[in-house]
């Protein structure tokens, strides 16, 4: 399950969701971070092979990139 990082966390990661004892495999970043409803809420997009947590961007922070992008382009 995701949840907001921790304060405690770097501040790059201030505002990405936690997957806690999530195991993130080689090909699977970049991939959907789904709620219990099956809706996306993130972009898997680090973790460690040495940790069973990862992060995700979460949805709004995608959504806002790429409108900025569409706009650029």
């Amino acid at each position: 399950s995701g949840r907001e990082a921790g304060k405690d966390r770097p501040q790059t990661y201030h505002d990405m969701l936690e997957l806690q004892g999530q195991r993130i495999y080689g090909g699977n970043s970049g991939g959907p971070m789904l709620n219990e409803q099956g809706k996306v809420i993130g972009m898997v997009t680090l973790a460690s092979p040495a940790a069973p947590d990862a992060y995700a961007i979460p949805h709004r922070r995608v959504l806002a990139t790429l409108q900025q992008w569409a706009t650029v382009a």
